[in-house]
């Protein structure tokens, strides 16, 4: 799948794209971050039983998953009185939802290729016919090809995102500042 590079960018757009409702919060940012990255966290169990793969890219790859991990972020921000929860969540789950659509625009080489995207419902597994993205290697990282392909990868990653990244910042990114009223 893809690499944490691809996931950080999308998650950072999302978040600039959200400025205008949330307001400007670097907590905001780094949750959003994590948000875009979460599914991956599947992998921590499978290197832990020492099969990395085991339980990747099925049940947190999921659609429900994302949507279940929205409610529970909007549980916390409630029972935290923060503002803004509904439309926090939100943002969360949107993030959540990017690693989902680059996972799938991403060639993947293990069996069964793509996400479960519909698990429980469904267990197939989705790949779009037309990837954008190299799947990053986690077996043998320093054998230098596996180096060498996946610093390819990242940086395809860049190429693509980072303008996109950029270019939300620069023309669509609306901070509100404090002082400034934002609403649910």
């Amino acid at each position: 799948m893809a690499s944490p590079i691809a996931h950080t960018l999308a998650g950072a757009s999302i978040y600039y794209l959200a400025c205008k409702k949330t307001g400007v919060s670097w907590w905001f940012f780094l949750v959003i971050i994590v948000a875009a990255s979460l599914p991956d966290f599947d992998l921590i169990p499978g290197l832990i039983l020492g099969n990395s793969d085991i339980f990747h890219r099925t049940v947190s790859h999921s659609i429900y998953a994302a949507i279940f991990s929205g409610v529970l972020f909007f549980i916390c921000l409630k029972a935290l009185a923060i503002d803004l929860a509904l439309t926090r969540s939100i943002v969360w789950t949107t993030a959540v939802l990017s690693h989902l659509v680059i996972d799938w625009l991403t060639f993947d080489n293990v069996s069964p290729q793509g996400i479960a995207a519909l698990w429980p419902v469904s267990d197939i597994f989705f790949m779009s016919n037309t990837t954008i993205f190299m799947h990053i290697e986690r077996h043998n990282l320093f054998d230098p090809d596996t180096i060498i392909h996946n610093l390819t990868a990242g940086l395809l990653e860049l190429i693509i995102l980072l303008p996109m990244a950029l270019v939300i910042r620069k023309l669509l990114f609306r901070p509100v500042y404090a002082g400034e009223s934002v609403r649910n």
